[in-house]
């Protein structure tokens, strides 16, 4: 009879990667005051950061779209001679949005 596989089971999410990097003192001393405070270990804490960042840059690269858009909304509407023509061009500018995220 075969004995169980000893050892840890294996992960949902593997953490295969491994990355290097240097710091300064003052880097040291902020990652370790973050590991005492929050009880995170320093591979955990780096983690968190990329997170944040990550999500930071996908929250300005969604408003520079949402800016994107109105400006090009409010052009239609400014350039449209009435409610109707407006309501084509916008109609229009969306159809094509949706045939490019529906091909892409």
């Amino acid at each position: 009879m075969k004995s169980p596989r000893a050892g840890r089971p294996p992960s949902d999410n593997p953490k295969n990667n491994q990355h290097r990097i240097r710091l300064t003192d003052k880097e040291v001393k902020m990652l370790e005051f973050c590991c005492n405070e929050t009880g995170l270990s320093k591979s955990d804490v780096v983690r968190r950061g990329i997170e944040i960042v990550h999500n930071e840059l996908q929250t300005i690269m969604a408003d520079h779209q949402y800016d994107s858009i109105i400006k090009m909304v409010l052009k239609i509407v400014q350039k449209s001679k009435d409610k109707d023509e407006a309501e084509a061009e916008l109609k229009d500018l969306l159809k094509g949005k949706d045939e490019n995220e529906n091909s892409g």
